[in-house]
C-alpha cells in the first residue's frame, strides 16, 4: 500500500495509518456514556477509536466529590493503561494535551 507523504511532524497527534483512516491520538473520558458516544455519531467521529474511550454508565451527577471519590479510585488504573498504550504508538513522546472541563463531575473531579 502506498501512503502519501506527509509533513514533518504531522503524526504527533494522530497514528501512522493511511492517510484515508487517519484517528486521533486521543484518549476520551467521562462518566456518562452518553455523553462520548455522541462524539462518535457526530460529523468527527470518525477521527475517534472507540477503544480508546473510557466511559461509565451512571455518571457523577456534575458532582466533584464523586467524581473525585468514586470515579479517581475506580478509573485511575485503566486511565494510565490507555495513556501508556497510547504513548508506545509514539516513535518520540514529546508531551500530552490535557483538556478537561473544570465544572462538573468527571471533568473536575476525575
Amino acid at each position: 500500500e502506498i501512503k502519501p507523504p506527509r509533513a514533518k511532524g504531522n503524526d504527533t497527534l494522530d497514528q501512522r495509518v493511511p492517510i484515508s483512516a487517519l484517528k486521533a491520538r486521543a484518549i476520551l473520558v467521562d462518566m456518562e456514556d452518553s455523553v462520548v458516544s455522541e462524539t462518535l455519531r457526530g460529523p468527527l467521529g470518525d477521527l475517534f477509536d472507540a477503544k480508546q474511550f473510557i466511559t461509565d454508565v451512571s455518571g457523577s451527577g456534575n458532582n466533584w466529590a464523586h467524581g473525585y471519590l468514586e470515579y479517581g479510585p475506580q478509573y485511575a488504573g485503566r486511565i494510565l493503561e490507555a495513556t501508556r498504550r497510547a504513548a508506545e504508538f509514539c516513535d518520540s513522546l514529546q508531551g500530552f494535551f490535557l483538556v478537561h472541563s473544570l465544572g462538573g463531575g468527571t471533568g473536575s473531579g476525575l
